[in-house]
């Protein structure tokens, strides 16, 4: 089964004041975020890639 990416979006909201601890969390729980989705294009690239080399 083929997956093609063709356009990710990113909705932000940006804050003015925050608790420090709150905002500590939430750029943690962004940077997981992010480490997963980038985890997962890497993989799925590398898995596009693998099957064009064996057609």
């Amino acid at each position: 089964m083929a997956i093609e990416i063709k356009q990710l979006l990113i909705k932000s909201n940006v804050v003015d004041e925050e608790d420090d601890e709150r905002a500590d969390d939430r750029n943690s729980a962004n940077a997981n975020i992010k480490q997963d989705v980038l985890r997962e294009c890497r993989r799925l690239i590398l898995e596009m890639l693998s099957d064009k080399g064996q057609r």
